[in-house]
């Protein structure tokens, strides 16, 4: 990699341990979990951005509440964030290119993009056995989030 090289290529926390062994050139190794993160060293010679998927899932409480705190998932394709909310069964939609403090939501405007990212990362959790929180009030399991896109839209 050149000095000074730059990369929009977005990565999570996760993505470091694939990297780091690849890097290493470590083969044989075992873990007791499935590896969630995905290799980026090929993105120091490529310096290229990819719409890379990142999601995250918080199906438990965890403390004080707020916005990205706990019961929701979400996930990031290139310039779009989808965010399910578990309490109201919402799907939320953001432009971060132009939103970066997702203040404007696009679910509504966005109906095709939506639909398309609810059901990628319905997909995405349901490969994964993710557990959805039980809603005490409903009197069960919350909708997965292309489930729930169908309810309202």
């Amino acid at each position: 990699t050149q000095p000074g090289t730059v990369s929009t290529y977005p990565v999570i926390i996760e993505d470091f341990f694939p990297t780091i062994l690849r890097m290493a050139n470590v083969k044989n190794y075992g873990v007791p979990q499935v590896i969630d993160g995905q290799d980026f060293s090929s993105q120091f010679q490529k310096g290229k951005a990819d719409k890379k998927l990142l999601v995250w899932h918080y199906p438990n409480k965890w403390g004080k509440s707020g916005p990205g705190i706990s019961f929701h998932s979400a996930m990031r394709k290139g310039e779009w964030k989808l965010i399910y909310d578990h309490k109201t069964e919402k799907l939320s939609l953001y432009n971060l290119d132009d939103d970066i403090g997702e203040k404007s939501d696009l679910s509504k405007a966005n109906p095709k993009t939506t639909k398309k990212m609810a059901a990628e990362l319905s997909q995405y959790l349901r490969q994964r056995q993710a557990q959805l929180p039980y809603n005490k009030q409903l009197k069960r399991v919350v909708s997965w989030p292309d489930e729930a896109y169908r309810a309202s839209f």
